[in-house]
């Protein structure tokens, strides 16, 4: 596994007002931790299922896993993360930008 800087979080009240590159490190690769950790899980184990973003994780697991990525200081391990759940923690972080 890779070295991946992990960004500190804004100090903003919630997540609805960070924009993308307050998630990204301030060194090379300029990609949140979240997403890296993520895609390569998927690519690892996953990628043998059609369909994988179709498909809804629990909400209740992809709102604690994502929780996991940002708040924890330790990266959640994810082998036996199903992957309805790691393609729906992607979707959510995503979702919950800013974009304005």
């Amino acid at each position: 596994m890779p070295c991946i800087p992990k960004s500190l979080l804004p100090l903003s009240p919630t997540r609805q007002n960070c924009i993308l590159i307050d998630f990204c490190s301030s060194s090379h690769p300029y990609i949140p931790s979240v997403i890296i950790h993520c895609t390569i899980a998927l690519e690892r184990e996953h990628l043998d299922r059609e369909g994988i973003y179709r498909i809804s994780g629990t909400v209740s697991a992809v709102t604690k896993l994502l929780n996991d990525f940002l708040f924890s200081r330790v990266i959640p391990d994810l082998t036996n993360v199903p992957t309805e759940n790691i393609t729906g923690c992607i979707k959510k972080f995503l979702k919950e930008l800013n974009i304005s």
